[in-house]
């Protein structure tokens, strides 16, 4: 089920204050790809859900809200790229330029949209 705007599931801002005490079979602490994905198979499953996220609500969605959907992750060159998506046809890798994009990079996008609350490592960690 899709939640648009005047769906009864609709995503809504809070207005009042949350209760001290809530109750939930799982509870999902932030709302990117893999929490919401996690948080639908959960409901899908009956349980009864709640998310968390601390994001203002113009900005939520985590690392998918900045790749429209996809995944990001550094890579020097082509042979990284089908690394990680190995099933790109002949005629793809030979007319696609993926160009690379280094683990400093990566980590500077990292910092940049997290307002540098990113630590240094994550780009020394692989």
């Amino acid at each position: 089920m899709i939640a648009g705007p005047t769906s009864p599931h609709a995503i809504k801002e809070p207005t009042e204050a949350m209760p001290d005490t809530l109750h939930c079979d799982v509870l999902v602490v932030g709302a990117g790809n893999a929490a919401l994905c996690a948080a639908l198979a959960a409901r899908e499953s009956g349980a009864d859900v709640l998310v968390l996220e601390r994001a203002p609500f113009d900005d939520r969605g985590g690392n998918s809200r900045y790749t429209a959907g996809a995944i990001r992750f550094a890579f020097a060159g082509v042979d990284d790229y089908v690394r990680v998506v190995p099933d790109l046809s002949p005629s793809e890798l030979a007319n696609a330029d993926f160009g690379r994009y280094t683990r400093e990079e990566y980590f500077d996008d990292m910092a940049r949209v997290t307002q540098y609350r990113a630590h240094p490592d994550m780009s020394r960690s692989w």
